[in-house]
């Protein structure tokens, strides 16, 4: 076994029997025609200077292709080609085929029979059009996508492992991400980029001591993106660790606390723990950069893992900062390995995050439980409110975070969003002391005490796996996954949805709402954000065919309630309440005058005259496709909400339907009988009359006759008799009947309507075959000319209509 690197006399190397070198001539005669195995890394690849030719005027292969090519500069030593090249980390090969590393592909360079790839975070690269090289030429690109034919091939069947999968097989560790939300106490104005993350990083040790005696952390390792960061935040927490420390509570401290006098204003005393953080020699910090040696790393990664510090006592916490240097082919293993990692700065790619986040994903090395934490600290602006994290340029790195989780894993991140909106106890797999430890595993979905329908083992209350500082609701963490995570929008326009979302939580609304243009309101570190135009810019845009089909979907949603024309919202409204007063009375047949006191709308609504309105010609509106889609509404509350017969009938005949359905057969009602004001025991009667009959419908007697009304026989003819008394004239005859039209009238159209004069009613009369025409406009203008020459009992019919102009002095 030959390794080609520069870790000349390593002890951990030499103590396996493993030769290193990067001499290609001492290559070529160890390896020979093998059998062997040759550890090389990528640097090996890269072309070096030629020590034969004037400074800097040649270059040479690496020793691995320059071993395996041979020839006079070998001394006629040449390396045979390998049988299997194991290509571990590939994606690091991955983009511009002329790159040095790119070598390990070109078989005329590196010949191998066969290769085999190896990545836990492949990059599918698709550039947008074709790149130019230097010579002007078309660049190749290297991708991993699943292709037989491109540079690495097919993937494996079955060889494909998400990191959910894995979690739940428990290869790698179950994880939480902690957002710690962080508030510098005094912030300073105009201070310059370097001297405001020198603040944040002071900022961040505090944070990260504290959570680290919430959580009982005992090995934390930060990733920085500047050596002189990393070097900083090692150098300063044992300060830091000092000054909590000193500043700790005590028992005592809580003691003379619990003999203060009452407050006056029934303030408590806010909870807080003794002890929760450890004196400062106990706190154990050391820093690596790439220009650590090997030696050197392998020491500081043994105290780390192993709790203790370079003398070998035991400390409590260790914090590792590491620079660009941990993140890819480092296994960190020992009695505590790494329980959580902390992203200090998340500019690194996605990979290089994911890659990061691996670093805590190792099982335990005796097999316990394990839950390793993500921490992503988050700064705020002064004043910022944390819950408008949907518009939040200070959220950028717990999106950077979700992002690389998703470009490895959608499924994983798919799952912060269903479980955000899901209010019931996902299973929780560990079980925790009062002080954070892990105690056991189990597999319960409740509260302590519940069994496991599978395993039969307690559990523990639910752990989110997204936590945050403060409480946050569903809604807003949904917004935040769809809006920053899955499709990522432009914060200037989250910025207006964000306000939306927050108005819209603040004066309660729930459905749709039309957001007056005026409104303005606070969000983020913006004190009067114009949401009134902001909203009124979105309609524009859809209008124009502008508005991405993306962003309409997210102001479609429930917690956007958007209205995209103003019109809809009296609409939904009345769609509303309709549902409710159908549901109460079981029918949308009420009267004219029916006002209905809606439960959910809060104020008295006139369900009598809306009925009366929407039945009316054109009263779903000019837009044909419109009143469609309106009908359609209608129809799905009640199918009968537009019946081709008057309304009063339809309330009657509901009435004694609900009778049926409720006992099996219509009981007995006498007439005087009522209703909510209906005699629906003389109107059931009504209905058998031949002459009723005959006015109505054929589909009206076909209810009637379901719930056993049917047309009663005519007796025959009785002798004629001797005419006692005198009928009534035909004036009167002729004011009945202009009566019964005008009451048609005021049913369906309301008392307050005035008829026109040309206007005619059809309407059935007593001992008559077929309906009578009764031109009502003539009618009731002849009546108010002569009103008062009307009896008094004609003038009380007219009074109970509700006619006004029946009495002279209101006229």
């Amino acid at each position: 076994m030959v390794a080609v690197c520069s870790l000349d006399n390593d002890p951990v190397l030499g103590s396996l029997g493993v030769r290193t070198t990067t001499n290609p001539i001492q290559l070529a005669l160890w390896a020979g025609t093998g059998p062997v195995v040759v550890l090389a890394t990528y640097a090996s690849l890269v072309d070096r200077e030629d020590i034969t030719a004037p400074s800097g005027q040649g270059k040479v292969r690496g020793p691995l292709e320059a071993a395996l090519a041979g020839g006079e500069r070998l001394y006629g030593q040449k390396m045979a080609p390998f049988d299997l090249t194991i290509v571990d980390e590939a994606h690091s090969t991955t983009g511009e085929l002329g790159r040095p590393w790119a070598a390990i592909h070109d078989n005329a360079r590196i010949p191998s029979d066969f290769r085999l790839y190896l990545t836990a975070t492949p990059r599918i690269l698709a550039a947008p059009r074709p790149q130019k090289g230097a010579g002007g030429g078309e660049v190749e690109i290297a991708t991993m996508a699943d292709d037989p034919d491109g540079v690495f091939g097919a993937w494996l069947p079955g060889a494909e492992l998400g990191l959910s999968e894995a979690v739940e097989r428990e290869i790698l560790a179950g994880f939480e991400i902690d957002v710690l939300e962080i508030r510098d106490p005094s912030p300073v104005v105009g201070e310059s980029e370097e001297a405001r993350r020198g603040r944040r990083l002071a900022l961040l040790q505090t944070a990260l001591l504290e959570h680290a005696a919430a959580r009982n952390l005992r090995t934390v390792m930060t990733f920085h993106q500047k050596v002189e960061e990393a070097r900083a935040f090692a150098d300063k927490l044992p300060e830091t660790a000092a000054e909590l420390y000193a500043d700790d509570a005590s028992d005592a401290d809580l003691a003379a606390a619990g003999r203060l006098p009452k407050s006056s204003i029934d303030a408590a005393f806010y909870e807080l723990e003794t002890g929760r953080h450890v004196p400062p020699d106990r706190v154990w910090a050391a820093w690596l950069c790439g220009d650590h040696l090997v030696s050197e790393r392998r020491e500081i990664l043994r105290q780390f893992a192993n709790g203790i510090d370079a003398a070998g006592h035991r400390v409590h916490r260790a914090f590792l900062a590491s620079c660009r240097v941990l993140g890819e082919g480092v296994d960190i293993t020992g009695e505590r390995g790494v329980e959580a990692v902390c992203f200090a700065d998340t500019r690194g790619s996605q990979v290089e995050i994911v890659q990061n986040i691996g670093r805590a994903l190792r099982l335990n090395r005796d097999g316990s439980t394990k839950v390793a934490r993500i921490i992503v600290p988050v700064f705020l602006e002064p004043g910022e409110d944390p819950g408008d994290m949907v518009a939040s340029a200070s959220f950028k790195p717990l999106v950077a975070v979700l992002q690389g989780l998703r470009s490895h894993d959608a499924r994983l991140v798919e799952q912060l969003a269903s479980r955000a909106l899901s209010s019931g106890k996902r299973t929780v797999h560990v079980r925790r002391d009062k002080d954070g430890r892990i105690v056991g595993a189990g597999g319960t979905a409740g509260q302590d005490g519940d069994q496991d329908q599978e395993g039969g083992r307690g559990g523990a209350a639910e752990s989110a796996l997204l936590n945050f500082a403060t409480p946050r609701d569903a809604a807003t963490i949904a917004a935040f996954l769809r809006t920053r995570v899955y499709r990522p929008e432009s914060l200037v326009w989250l910025e207006g949805y964000q306000a939306l979302i927050r108005w819209r939580a603040e004066n309660e609304i729930t459905g749709v709402h039309a957001v007056p243009y005026d409104v303005e309101t606070e969000v983020g570190v913006t004190k009067s954000f114009p949401l009134g135009r902001w909203v009124h810019q979105q309609r524009k845009a859809l209008r124009a065919g502008e508005l991405e089909e993306r962003r309409k979907t997210l102001l479609d949603a429930p917690e956007a309630g958007m209205v995209w024309e103003p019109g809809e919202e009296a609409w939904e409204n009345k769609l509303a309440a309709l549902r409710s007063y159908r549901r109460a009375t079981g029918h949308l047949a009420p009267r004219q005058d029916a006002v209905w006191d809606d439960p959910a709308g809060g104020s008295p609504v006139p369900i009598g005259q809306h009925m009366a309105n929407l039945r009316r010609k054109g009263g779903l509106g000019k837009d044909p496709e419109r009143a469609v889609r309106r009908a359609q509404q209608l129809a799905a509350i009640d199918e009968d909400w537009n019946c081709p017969w008057p309304l009063n009938w339809q309330r009657h005949y509901r009435v004694l339907a609900d009778l049926v359905d409720a006992d099996g057969a219509l009981p007995y009602i006498a007439p005087g009988v009522t209703f909510n004001g209906d005699d629906i025991g003389t109107w059931r009667w009504q209905q058998q009359k031949a002459g009723v009959q005959a006015q109505l419908l054929p589909e009206q007697r076909e209810r009637l006759a379901e719930l056993g009304i049917k047309a009663a026989e005519v007796p025959e003819p009785a002798p004629a008799a001797t005419r006692t008394t005198k009928g009534p004239s035909k004036a009167q005859q002729a004011f009945e009947r202009g009566l019964g039209a005008l009451a048609q009238w005021v049913e369906r159209e309301g008392a307050d309507r005035p008829v026109p004069r040309g206007h005619s009613e059809t309407i059935a009369v007593d001992g008559e075959t077929a309906p009578v025409t009764v031109r009502l406009g003539v009618w009731v203008s002849n009546t108010k000319s002569r009103r008062d020459k009307l009896a008094q009992e004609q003038r009380d019919a007219l009074r109970k209509l509700g006619i006004d102009w029946i009495d002279p002095s209101r006229c």
